[in-house]
């Protein structure tokens, strides 16, 4: 083999050499780039399982507090019922009352007529 050869070897196999460094360097960049994009990831995972967390948590309080406010509104609904039936017995007491008035008034007006008519006639008789 004579020395243009081997150099020309040489430098094919420099080059190659070159090529493969410059190949390996871009794998090692890109495998550092996906490691720290890995990592950025996991913290991401790590903040939304969190707020996951948080959120069911919130959600658990919800329900209950919804749950109570269904207890309060049905003894809101129960005390309305309650109340609707005594306003009505009032109505039915009120209305009796009324008509016990009417009563005593006819019967004064009677009473009156009948004093009237006595004074009359005890002034007739005189």
């Amino acid at each position: 083999m004579d020395k243009y050869n081997r150099n020309s070897i040489h430098l094919q196999a420099q080059k190659t050499m070159e090529q493969q460094k410059k190949s390996m360097e871009q794998s090692l960049r890109e495998s550092v780039s996906m490691v720290e994009q890995s990592h950025e990831l996991t913290a991401s995972s790590r903040v939304i399982h969190r707020e996951v967390q948080l959120s069911s948590v919130k959600s658990k309080q919800g329900k209950e507090h919804l749950g109570e406010s269904r207890k309060e509104m049905e003894c809101i609904h129960d005390s309305s019922s309650e109340l609707f039936l005594n306003i009505n017995q009032l109505v039915e007491l009120s209305q009796s009352l009324v008509q016990i008035i009417h009563n005593l008034k006819n019967i004064s007006t009677q009473t009156n007529l009948l004093a009237l008519n006595a004074s009359i006639e005890a002034a007739r008789a005189g």
